[in-house]
């Protein structure tokens, strides 16, 4: 299964054409799999779902006191 992720990870990294916005969207994609339960969510299909989990981790990030500027 991790494969078909990869995958699409793949096609979605060639869709961007700069290479500063690669290496930024990489990286901020990687602390969001690290997230507690990703694992759960990179299943999920129901868009809400996602969207939630997405905003739980924005939330987690900003009670760690992060910013966008942390993940460079």
């Amino acid at each position: 299964m991790q494969k078909k992720h990869d995958k699409k990870i793949k096609l979605f990294e060639q869709s961007i054409r700069s290479e500063h916005t690669k290496k930024v969207y990489t990286v901020c994609l990687n602390k969001y799999l690290e997230f507690p339960s990703s694992n759960k969510s990179k299943h999920a299909t129901d868009p809400k779902k996602i969207e939630q989990h997405v905003i739980d981790f924005i939330i987690f990030l900003k009670k760690q006191g992060k910013t966008f500027a942390a993940t460079k």
